[in-house]
């Protein structure tokens, strides 16, 4: 999506982790990011600023620099890197009007991998705006204060609007045929660590997305 001296902004696709959990796999993002400063003859490690679910698509930003990487970590802890997302949920939503959801969040002791609202969890604040809704669904925009595991499946799960296609989370049935979790990485924000000009990039809807609205626009048909 972009590139300079100091940093790369790249698009994950669905299904790849964004680094690896086991030394032995090497299909993450970070692995392919290494394939291609290898073929540019670039001697860096590969650094990423934050992650995505395995499936979720969208925009991830790295840096090619040790100092750039400590400056862009304390942007992401002090809330100056800006992430928006796109996510198709269950339920009808009142269009405009955005809202906040400020549930700390923590381990799910009953399933490892699944993460909770727990009163004495990690704080943890979304909000989130319908753009549209399509009968008993809706496309909402999801703005993050925090970054916490899971942090947006859990909570529109919570005020009883899942996301399509979330095993994880989601309902039992998947009607509409999403593939997985109906989540992008859409928008991200940032002053620039060397020049201060704030730059914006921005993803548009994967096509397994535009066709999940076309099910949607054929039910209500």
């Amino acid at each position: 999506v972009y590139e300079d001296d100091l940093i790369l902004v790249v698009n994950k696709p669905i299904g790849i982790a964004v680094y690896p959990d086991d030394s032995h796999k090497t299909d993450s993002l970070s692995n392919r990011v290494s394939a291609y400063y290898m073929t540019q003859g670039y001697d860096i490690p590969v650094r990423y600023i934050h992650r995505l679910d395995n499936d979720t698509s969208g925009l991830v930003v790295f840096c090619k620099c040790h100092l750039i990487q400590a400056y862009l970590d304390h942007a992401l802890s002090i809330k100056e890197i800006q992430r928006e997302y796109l996510a198709y949920v269950e339920g009808h939503i009142k269009e405009g009007k955005e809202y906040k959801i400020e549930q700390n969040l923590g381990k799910d002791r009953h399933s490892p991998s699944k993460m909770r609202v727990h009163s004495k969890g990690i704080p943890a604040v979304t909000y989130y705006q319908c753009l549209e809704n399509k009968e008993d669904h809706a496309l909402v925009r999801c703005r993050l204060e925090t970054g916490r595991k899971h942090q947006i499946r859990v909570h529109m799960a919570s005020v009883k609007h899942p996301l399509l296609g979330d095993s994880l989370y989601g309902p039992a049935s998947n009607k509409e045929g999403a593939s997985r979790q109906m989540l992008h990485a859409g928008i991200l924000g940032f002053q620039h660590p060397s020049t201060g000009e704030y730059m914006e990039f921005e993803s548009p809807l994967p096509e397994d997305f535009e066709k999940v609205l076309k099910r949607l626009q054929k039910q209500i048909k």
